[in-house]
């Protein structure tokens, strides 16, 4: 061991991958999960042993770690990055990297990098446009660019098959030709929705889709019109992205909600979703075919829109967050993605190698009765574990896994009862699945990871009938049985009806027998008992402050609360239509807004005020402030 040499050290606070430095024992399983045992603190396993995706440049002169990566353009050698803070140049052959910044450039921002000829044409926000030459990493004046204002800013340039420029800006759309301006377009003086032009997009037709902050028009190949869409199009939103792939189909990448999926004719829309509400960003292709979108909230490989993988930090990404640069697919199928934590690249063919352990299979780990445990008393028939309820036994817990994951968050699931529920529901690894009130009779609960319909497991429920309940049924066939037949005899004995003296309407009375189906109603306790839990917990969390705990658990607020996990469990899923984790987030983040407008940022970093409130990580913070807020904390202090 002279000569060794440490290849990685993780620790509690660098990485967040452990939860104590105490570590006692490590084991590294077949399937390349790192099992971590702590001194009095149990055990952990993760699969960051095997990254699928790494940061560019880390370590190195070209480090992107933590930049915030908004445009790219990989030519082989040769990478132009633009990010938040500035520009990089790199020529990987000569290994040359270039940074440029403040005061060489007018803004550290870039939006767009586009490579036409041998120049990349760098937009920025806020610092007008720039030319940078592709072998010698020289910044120059865009001469064949001119009239873009040098305060304004550029979101996108395109050229299109007629080798006409299209460039996207903060004041309209301009054209050129020849290193001449042919067009400024904005909503004064054309079919131009109003507002910063984000998206410039030529589809195999020749079409050109133009995005703005407000709507969508196309170039039909003389003028832009907005008035030649499709019922039920999305071109009146706020469309981030579009791209079209192998099969020539178009993707519309909103917003936010589901993307659109339609043929170039635009005659067969289908709305696609993965059913989390999320910022989307952009759409690729892969080499196998199957489509990939980035979102704030992770990273989507989709193959049909039904079937696809959520890729989070479980398989080694930096940040959950991705941007609005629009990704590579390089010359060797290598796939890489704008980050807020950097520039990604995912090794295709190492990919696919792993692709078998990212899919795993829904399991069962606990399930409770009434607040008791009964896996014990599971039996299985043909291979389909089965459960036999007692008449008292109406309530029922299941918690499930995928065994692959360290962050229960990112373990999405869809769950069904069949002869309860008529569509799929959803929650995650931190919420076991609850019914509450089952009547007897027999039962198939489906459970399947979200988007992976092969990962189905299924649980049998019995509930036997009680005696007093079977009496009722067959005294209840008997008294139909009579009636049917006593009115079957009356049927063949009447002959005539005469109806007498009774004025006849044209119109239909609306008097008459009310048929009401009784649906069943799943219920624990009571609205006045949930609107009473629910003020005694807000009292709880108000004077003894509980969310600071970052390891607070439902278990921990019932005790505190005086009831069972089983309540809480209806109180948030049932009655409150939320989840735990939601609740207490709620207050860590007003305990944030409330240091900090004390001026709390004056004796803490950003990162710690975030574990003073309670978050167990930066990550957790920034995606849970978001959601809440609609703001990044950064946005929301410079509003202070």
């Amino acid at each position: 061991l002279e000569d060794a040499t440490i290849e990685k050290h993780v620790t509690a606070t660098s990485d967040n991958l452990l939860r104590t430095n105490s570590v006692y024992s490590m084991l590294i399983d077949d399937l390349g999960l790192m099992w971590v045992g702590y001194y009095q603190m149990g055990v952990d396993y993760t699969p960051h042993l095997n990254y699928i995706f790494e940061v560019y440049g880390n370590p190195g002169p070209a480090d992107t770690y933590k930049r915030s990566v908004r445009a790219i353009s990989i030519d082989g050698d040769i990478k132009v990055i633009g990010t938040r803070d500035g520009l990089i140049y790199v020529n990987d052959r000569t290994s040359t990297v270039k940074k440029y910044q403040k005061p060489e450039l007018r803004s550290n921002i870039i939006f767009c990098v586009t490579r036409i000829g041998n120049l990349y044409y760098i937009g920025t926000y806020g610092g007008g446009l720039y030319a940078l030459e592709s072998g010698t990493g020289v910044m120059t004046t865009p001469k064949e660019i001119p009239g873009i204002p040098e305060n304004g800013s550029v979101f996108c340039i395109v050229r299109d098959r007629s080798g006409l420029i299209w460039v996207g800006t903060d004041s309209g759309l301009y054209t050129y030709s020849k290193g001449k301006l042919e067009n400024h377009y904005t909503f004064l003086n054309s079919q131009l929705p109003e507002g910063n032009v984000y998206e410039i997009f030529f589809d195999s037709k020749g079409r050109g889709w133009i995005c703005t902050e407000n709507g969508m028009a196309i170039w039909d190949g003389s003028v832009l019109r907005r008035d030649k869409f499709p019922s039920g199009f999305i071109n009146n939103r706020k469309v981030r992205d579009i791209y079209e792939d192998g099969e020539h189909n178009l993707y519309f990448i909103p917003d936010r909600g589901a993307v659109l999926k339609t043929d170039l004719d635009l005659n067969n829309m289908k709305y696609l979703s993965a059913g989390r509400d999320q910022v989307n960003m952009f759409a690729i292709e892969d080499p196998d075919g199957w489509m990939w979108f980035g979102t704030d909230n992770g990273l989507l490989r989709s193959k049909d829109g039904e079937t696809y993988h959520r890729f989070s930090e479980s398989e080694g990404l930096p940040h959950l967050a991705f941007t609005l640069c629009n990704p590579v697919c390089d010359e060797n199928g290598d796939l890489w993605f704008g980050n807020v934590y950097g520039l990604l690249k995912l090794d295709f063919r190492n990919f696919k190698k792993q692709m078998k352990a990212l899919h795993g299979k829904v399991h069962m780990t606990e399930l409770k009765s009434n607040g008791g445990s009964i896996i014990g008393r599971l039996q299985y028939e043909k291979g389909v574990p089965t459960i036999r309820l007692r008449q008292d036994e109406g309530n029922i817990e299941v918690s499930v896994s995928d065994f692959n994951y360290y962050v229960p968050r990112d373990f999405v699931i869809q769950y069904m009862m069949e002869g309860v529920d008529r569509e799929w529901k959803s929650t995650d690894g931190t919420n076991p699945i609850h019914y509450f009130n089952i009547p007897s009779g027999k039962y198939k609960l489906r459970v399947r990871i979200l988007g992976q319909p092969n990962s189905e497991m299924v649980l049998k429920i019995e509930k036997a009938y009680s005696p007093k309940s079977a009496w009722i049924i067959i005294l209840t066939i008997l008294f139909l049985g009579c009636g049917i037949g006593v009115y079957v005899i009356l049927k063949r004995r009447r002959r005539e009806i005469v109806l007498a003296d009774i004025p006849v309407s044209n119109e239909e009375t609306s008097t008459g027998i009310l048929e009401t189906k009784k649906h069943y109603r799943t219920t624990s306790l009571s609205d006045e008992e949930c609107k009473r839990l629910l003020r005694k917990l807000d009292e709880i969390m108000k004077k003894e402050k509980p969310y600071k705990n970052p390891d607070l658990k439902s278990g921990d607020l019932a005790k505190m609360a005086d009831t069972t996990t089983h309540a809480l469990s209806y109180l948030f899923n049932q009655y409150m239509r939320r989840s735990y984790y939601d609740y207490v987030n709620d207050y860590r983040v007003e305990e944030f807004k409330r240091i900090a407008a004390d001026g709390g940022l004056s004796r803490y970093t950003l990162s710690a005020l975030a574990e003073k409130c309670g978050f167990s990580s930066r990550a957790s913070f920034f995606r849970h402030f978001k959601s809440i807020t609609g703001m990044t904390p950064s946005e929301y202090l410079k509003n202070l």
